[in-house]
């Protein structure tokens, strides 16, 4: 498999300073200027990625792009086998990497990477919120964050070749569409939701004032 710039993903999610420099089966990677990591590569049936130089002061960021840079610029990976001569303990417990079975050998897996929430997810949803307990209708529970403003997700999808996201729906901004959508004869099919304008705007409301719901837009390529 060829390592060149051509073969490259075309945008890296968010990290706009990403860049990397590939040649002779070798990858190092840039963050804002400074080195990320550094990888020798060695094609088979399974991807080997042997650790060269690592970033001492970001390193579960430095093997999350790496993953990021090859998984993304070949879709028919499904897997990487990292030797590393000691894992980092955030790769393991995050699910970026898992032990394999030779020692010093570490498996990123193509199903599990797509998964990790960051940093496809905004900064809103970045951090836990603090746990407080209340009663609503009768019922115990912690006390819900605030439904989040803005983008909430961002990343590219190599295969699609386009931008996938997701934001809250806004009433005014979306409701034609929202109309619209519903009213198609292939989704009122299946939502059982069609209905006019002043419908649907009392149909949303409902749902934005519901703590329990969070109404999405998904969009390609914005």
């Amino acid at each position: 498999m060829p390592f060149d710039a051509a073969s490259q993903p075309q945008s890296p999610p968010r990290w706009r300073s990403l860049s990397a420099e590939e040649g002779a089966n070798r990858l190092s990677l840039t963050l804002e200027g400074r080195p990320l990591a550094q990888v020798r590569l060695q094609a088979g049936p399974t991807l080997q990625v042997h650790l060269e130089q690592l970033c001492p002061e970001r390193p579960y960021q430095a093997l999350w792009a790496a993953c990021y840079w090859l998984l993304s610029r070949d879709s028919a990976c499904q897997r990487l086998a990292w030797h590393l001569p000691e894992v980092v303990p955030q790769a393991l417990a995050s699910g970026l990497l898992l032990v394999g079975d030779v020692p010093g050998q570490y498996l990123c897996e193509r199903a599990l990477f797509w998964q990790l929430p960051q940093p496809w997810l905004g900064e809103a949803l970045a951090a836990p919120y603090p746990q407080q307990m209340q009663i609503s209708n009768g019922k115990r529970h912690p006390r819900r964050a605030p439904k989040p403003r803005g983008e909430v997700y961002r990343r590219f999808d190599a295969r699609l070749g386009s931008w996938v996201s997701l934001r809250p729906l806004d009433i005014e901004h979306d409701l034609e569409r929202f109309n619209r959508w519903q009213n198609d004869p292939r989704v009122e099919a299946f939502w059982q939701e069609s209905g006019t304008l002043a419908q649907h705007r009392e149909y949303l409301a409902k749902l934005e004032a519901d703590p329990h719901t969070l109404t999405l837009i998904g969009c390609f390529d914005d």
